[in-house]
C-alpha cells in the first residue's frame, strides 16, 4: 500500500512540480483507484504540506503557482516520502527533517540555481559536518581553489 501510495504522489508532485494542471478523474484512471483515494491523496499529503499547490474550484484541477521543486535539492520521490513521513509522524517527532526541508527553501546554500548547481546533494551535508568538526574543506569560488574552515550557514 505504502509503495502504491509513493508511486502515486511521487507522479503527482513530478507533474505539479511542472506546473501541469491535475484533474481527480484522470489521476484516478491514471493511477487505476477511485477518486476518493486521490482526494484523499491530496487532502492528506500535498495540500497541508506544499503551501504552491491549491485546488481551482472553477476548472477543478490541482495546480501550483511555482515550479516549487527546482528551488531545493529534493527529487519527487524524495518528497514524496517526507511527506508520507509528516502525515504517519507527530510533529515533535519529524519536525527535524520538515526544519531541514524549511532551510532548504530559505538558505541559498541549499538552492540550486542555474548558474551554481550543486555538486552533489550532499555538498549541505558535508558542510554541516565540517562545521561541527572545525574541518578544513576546499572548494571552487570564481574560478579558483580555496580552502576554508566553515563556521556558520547563513
Amino acid at each position: 500500500m505504502i509503495d502504491n501510495l509513493l508511486a502515486r504522489l511521487e507522479k503527482i508532485i513530478g507533474k505539479l512540480s511542472k506546473k501541469e494542471s491535475l484533474s481527480t478523474p484522470l489521476l484516478a484512471v491514471e493511477f487505476g483507484v477511485s477518486t476518493k483515494v486521490i482526494r484523499s491523496d491530496f487532502n492528506h499529503y500535498i495540500l497541508p504540506y506544499v503551501k504552491e499547490v491549491k485546488y481551482d474550484y472553477s476548472t477543478k484541477h490541482y495546480t501550483s503557482e511555482t515550479f516549487f521543486l527546482e528551488s531545493h535539492p529534493f527529487t519527487p520521490k524524495e518528497f514524496a516520502i517526507m511527506l508520507i513521513v509528516k502525515f504517519k509522524f507527530s510533529e515533535n517527532s519529524i519536525g527535524e527533517l520538515f526544519d531541514d526541508y524549511k532551510l532548504s527553501l530559505e538558505n541559498a546554500l541549499y538552492t540550486k540555481r542555474l548558474s551554481e548547481p550543486l555538486n552533489s546533494k550532499t555538498d549541505p551535508i558535508l558542510i554541516e559536518n565540517a562545521i561541527k568538526e572545525n574541518i578544513l574543506i576546499g572548494c571552487e569560488y570564481n574560478g579558483k581553489q580555496r580552502k576554508l574552515f566553515p563556521l556558520k550557514i547563513m
